[in-house]
């Protein structure tokens, strides 16, 4: 029996065919012809590989012609052999790589509850899939926030992609398991297709008290990382696709690396309005080891499609990155320190994504710097204008885009460029400028980029002792800058 005492429901079956037809044929609430309708139930086919069946039953629900499957899997066309919902009316997201579309379904549950909306969500998953630590944690989630508005349909046919089920990772006892997560269950044979109708119509039929918000303060949907970071990233996906503009928030590699496949699979793939924010920017946590430092993560984010990558260099650029984010229609990586750092604008610039900040100019040497390495850049100028240089010093918050006009007129109206990051060289500022550079044709000034070797650290230190060992500190950065100078034109002895 379903309990009022509990959350979702789960149904164990047999078949996706027969699943996929009771419910775009009799259960989902949409508008074939208004495939965006808002107010429309959401059904996320979760196991990717269902493809084939879920576009014969999008077309057969009548939102594309029954036409477009010969396209499936066939070069030119739009079908891909894993679910895509790019070109395909009627489908919410694509899949393929299992464990993302619960936490997906449960951002969208989450969404219509606390806007008091009517609509359902339904999330097809397999058996195999349930193997995921991402399903679990989303499980978990929907479990503590209630979420009577989302259905689980699990084709339990005890088959993964190289072996039985039961020889992989045994699920049972499957149903008391999501029964302790505060699930309702019920099981019934896939083939019934009564039986799966029943089951779908329940949800809907409960009730359910709307929860608080994440950050009452704020306008925008916020997600900690209090969630576990994998399904962190599919909950936002789900509020986004459901019309917010999202916040995650985690250390620097956690949000990142941890979550980099939903990143780029969910969030990028689909242009989600998911802006992804790291603290703890480079080496921001250096006594807690590597698995803290944040040293490869811009250039990861940076080579992601549809992604913006900001890196403000002062408090004031911070506050000004997060408004520019936020209105931004897209995802964005907001990479920021630990908090404390010095601010070094004396007062608000003008501030634009992909534009860079001319601080001061300059026609000897171009200082590029980003992410908290602009105030050491800006005690670097001073230094060097004091040895009677013509300094240009630009903070390169948005290193994707890049201000590709400001490398330029740097590399042809100076004599010497050099980029300034707490971050691995390979990727990051230091190579989106050089790739900007290497494309030049005539003559240009030599690039020197100043950051972090590829490489990890082998002894324990603060920030600023790191920094100092990496010679990333103001005394560093003279010792590397001065010699080339030097040596080349003879400017300072």
């Amino acid at each position: 029996m379903i309990s009022q005492a509990k959350t979702s429901h789960i149904g164990s079956c047999l078949s996706v065919a027969d699943i996929l037809a009771v419910i775009y044929g009799s259960v989902l609430r949409v508008r074939p012809k208004q495939a965006d309708w808002p107010a429309r139930d959401r059904l996320i086919v979760s196991k990717g590989h269902a493809a084939a069946v879920t576009y014969a039953a999008v077309a057969e629900a009548g939102f594309i012609p029954t036409e477009r499957l010969a396209e499936y899997a066939r070069n030119g066309g739009q079908l891909y052999g894993h679910v895509t919902h790019l070109g395909v009316p009627g489908i919410e997201m694509s899949s393929g790589s299992l464990g993302h579309g619960l936490p997906v379904g449960a951002g969208m549950a989450l969404t219509a509850k606390r806007d008091g909306r009517s609509w359902r969500v339904f999330v097809v998953m397999s058996d195999g899939e349930c193997d995921e630590g991402s399903n679990w944690e989303a499980i978990l989630f929907a479990g503590h926030h209630r979420l009577d508005n989302l259905v689980i349909l699990i084709d339990y046919n005890k088959i993964q992609s190289l072996d039985f089920v039961d020889k992989t990772i045994r699920l049972e006892p499957l149903a008391e398991k999501f029964r302790a997560f505060g699930w309702a269950v019920r099981e019934v044979d896939g083939h019934d297709v009564g039986a799966v109708r029943r089951i779908c119509l329940v949800v809907g039929d409960l009730g359910y008290s709307v929860i608080e918000e994440f950050a009452t303060r704020y306008p925008k949907q916020f997600v900690n990382a209090g969630v576990a970071e994998q399904s962190m990233i599919g909950l936002a996906v789900g509020m986004a696709l459901s019309g917010k503009v999202v916040f995650t928030y985690s250390i620097g590699n956690f949000g990142t690396l941890r979550c980099l496949e939903q990143i780029r699979n969910d969030v990028c793939y689909h242009s989600a309005n998911v802006k992804v924010v790291a603290i703890g920017g480079g080496l921001a946590y250096g006594n807690l080891g590597v698995t803290h430092h944040a040293t490869e993560d811009v250039a990861i984010m940076r080579a992601l499609p549809n992604m913006t990558v900001v890196a403000p260099g002062d408090p004031i650029e911070a506050t000004l990155a997060t408004k520019a984010v936020s209105a931004l229609d897209g995802p964005a990586y907001l990479r920021l320190g630990k908090a404390g750092e010095p601010v070094v604008h004396s007062r608000e610039p003008a501030f634009e994504l992909g534009r860079g900040i001319t601080m001061r100019d300059g026609s000897d040497l171009t200082l590029i710097a980003s992410g908290g390495m602009l105030a050491t850049a800006a005690h670097v100028a001073d230094q060097l204008s004091e040895k009677g240089l013509s300094v240009r010093l630009v903070s390169m918050h948005t290193v994707k885009p890049l201000d590709r006009n400001a490398v330029v007129r740097a590399a042809t109206e100076t004599r010497f460029v050099f980029t300034l990051e707490e971050h691995s060289i390979e990727g990051g500022l230091g190579g989106a400028v050089a790739e900007v550079i290497s494309e030049l044709d005539g003559p240009r000034a030599p690039l020197k980029r100043i950051g972090l070797r590829p490489q990890f650290n082998n002894v324990v230190g603060d920030q600023k002792y790191l920094k100092s060992l990496h010679g990333l500190d103001e005394e560093g950065v003279m010792k590397t800058i001065q010699p080339i100078i030097a040596r080349s034109y003879g400017l300072v002895s």
